[in-house]
């Protein structure tokens, strides 16, 4: 019943984006605009050393980048198809709401795939942050699971939300909540104060950054990811902020029926 459900729900999900086709093209292009912005008048200023402002924050910015859209993308996913002037409650007559919500959640990830092969193209590639030591398919896979996290967390919050505006104003707050309590803005040579390092160990924006950033200059490989203790691993530390959102947004949307 479940997968019978989640293949419909991916089905209605794709039909609903390709109708809103510019909308996502808006998506696919704002991220390389952004890159290419960054990328003209950052590179020119120095923050220390022969460091660019460009080198410096640009791994930042990409984890900055791909969090807000892929928030964006999925916000108004559930609120905006809630009665009385969308569809949901007539969908989930027909769907489970454990397959519309993975459904929904499944579909976006193959958009937000496409979107940070883009984004690698245009930030590794056409206008080089620093030097790729990695393996490409890992740097986008890393990329990849970034946006994952942002797509769970925008359906979060779009089944947590009563209406549309609430779900809107609720980004940007989170989006300078995890700026503030990580270490995004400050520059480490000069030293970073004990607390700013404990926020940043559990700062899904300071993790993702620095996932990427460590991955592109330290030569790992997958297996470095996935080793170690809980402490340094950043991987595993994503990886349980994603389960946290799907896991707290299917349990929420599934509490609903009690209603």
């Amino acid at each position: 019943m479940i997968l019978k459900g989640y293949t419909k729900s991916v089905r209605l999900e794709f039909s609903q984006m390709m109708e809103a086709k510019i909308s996502f093209l808006f998506y696919l292009i704002v991220p390389a605009i952004i890159i290419w912005l960054f990328a003209n008048f950052g590179s020119d200023i120095v923050v220390y050393g022969n460091v660019s402002v460009y080198q410096y924050f640009g791994i930042r910015v990409l984890a900055l980048i791909i969090l807000f859209i892929s928030i964006q993308l999925t916000i108004l996913r559930i609120v905006g198809e809630r009665a009385p002037y969308g569809t949901l409650d007539r969908d989930l007559l027909a769907i489970s709401r454990s397959g519309m919500f993975l459904g929904k959640l499944t579909t976006n990830a193959l958009f937000i795939f496409l979107q940070c092969i883009i984004i690698y193209l245009i930030a590794f590639i056409v206008f080089p942050i620093t030097k790729n030591y990695a393996n490409p398919l890992l740097v986008i896979s890393l990329l990849f699971l970034v946006g994952l996290f942002g797509s769970s967390l925008g359906l979060l919050i779009s089944v947590i939300s009563k209406s549309k505006e609430q779900a809107v104003q609720l980004v940007p707050f989170l989006i300078l909540l995890f700026l503030m309590v990580g270490d995004f803005f400050f520059i480490e040579q000069f030293g970073l104060s004990d607390t700013v390092k404990k926020l940043s160990l559990i700062s899904p924006m300071s993790i993702s950054y620095k996932l990427i950033q460590k991955t592109t200059s330290d030569t790992f490989a997958f297996k470095d990811m996935i080793t170690g203790n809980f402490q340094d691993n950043l991987f595993l530390k994503l990886i349980i902020w994603i389960c946290l959102m799907v896991v707290i947004g299917l349990v929420k949307f599934k509490l609903e029926i009690k209603k």
